[in-house]
């Protein structure tokens, strides 16, 4: 069924990568649920630089139904490439995101936009039993539990994929490498309304989860990224300042002891000084390494934000109107 209004209240942004098999059952519940509400919308598959045959179907499902759109990467970039993307040519005045693997139930976006519609600006879904392994739920439980300590943001799952925000919210987000992860924290840093609301978890049909154990660790960088750019982005001082000044007390505690040990005589002092150059070399590159990854952050961060229409990693579309 096309669609008849020009004036489009939903946009659903549904990264892919080699996720052919699922498109018909994912498809035909989207239709089921939506189909149900008044809703004009669209939906939008990216596809991630899948090398199944996922463009050839999206292709002919939008000659079926020309609700059901497709933006093509150049190559796998990730999640947060793609949803950049997505929200570039997303019309919608909501717009939401899920997974296509069949594990985010669509029925669960009406509940997320009535959150909206009382006020909040992010409604984010929270999965609250887990159909992964116990050991990945309860490293996920722990993991959330560590990053909304730190941040102050009281939600009990940040990663979850399904999501409904509103345009502007959308719109002003910059993020990549794995920042996606990290989406309720950087719509909360903006001054936005952010809850969440208890969603289903359903087995995947087909495929297997790419969600290994590494991407734990990989998100303790992004944290820090997060962070950084969060809090200190525009008073760096206050965040390289105490680092700075624990250099240095080190500093001057290492070369304290020894030049008390050299003028009470316990020890030559030159009998030392390898040792103390060494760890004073360490001390510093370690900082300075810590120091000009965060910087380099921020400047990339900022130099993305100032063109946020330049998404050069879309190689063509199927039924978008840039």
């Amino acid at each position: 069924m096309p669609s008849t209004s020009s004036s489009l209240q939903l946009s659903i942004i549904i990264p892919i990568y080699n996720e052919a098999a699922n498109l018909a059952p994912l498809i035909s519940n989207i239709r089921n649920s939506l189909n149900k509400t008044d809703l004009q919308y669209e939906v939008l598959f990216v596809n991630d630089g899948s090398t199944d045959d996922t463009s050839d179907r999206l292709q002919e499902i939008h000659q079926e139904d020309n609700r059901f759109k497709m933006i093509c990467l150049k190559r796998n970039y990730g999640k947060s490439e793609a949803y950049m993307a997505g929200f570039k040519f997303a019309q919608g005045e909501l717009i939401a995101t899920m997974d296509g693997d069949m594990q985010d139930d669509p029925d669960d976006i009406i509940l997320l936009i009535e959150e909206v519609r009382r006020g909040t600006d992010l409604a984010i879904g929270w999965k609250k039993t887990g159909k992964s392994s116990k050991m990945k739920f309860f490293l996920s439980k722990l993991f959330n539990k560590a990053i909304t300590f730190l941040v102050k943001t009281p939600l009990h799952d940040l990663n979850c994929p399904l999501r409904v925000m509103k345009q502007e919210v959308a719109k002003s987000l910059y993020i990549y490498s794995s920042l996606h992860r990290y989406i309720p924290i950087l719509v909360a840093s903006q001054g936005y309304r952010v809850n969440e609301v208890i969603v289903a978890n359903h087995e995947r049909l087909h495929g297997v989860s790419r969600y290994s154990y590494f991407k734990y660790f990989e998100s303790l960088f992004d944290l820090m990224t997060v962070l950084f750019v969060t809090y200190y982005r525009k008073r760096p001082l206050q965040f390289l300042g105490p680092i700075g000044l624990l250099a240095f007390l080190i500093g001057f505690s290492i070369d304290g002891y020894y030049s008390i040990l050299g003028i009470t005589g316990i020890e030559r002092m030159r009998n030392n000084i390898p040792s103390l150059m060494l760890g004073l070399t360490l001390i510093m590159i370690g900082v300075q390494i810590i120091l000009t990854g965060l910087i380099g952050e921020m400047l990339s961060r900022e130099i993305g934000a100032s063109n946020p229409d330049q998404i050069s990693s879309v190689k063509f579309t199927v039924g978008i109107v840039a």
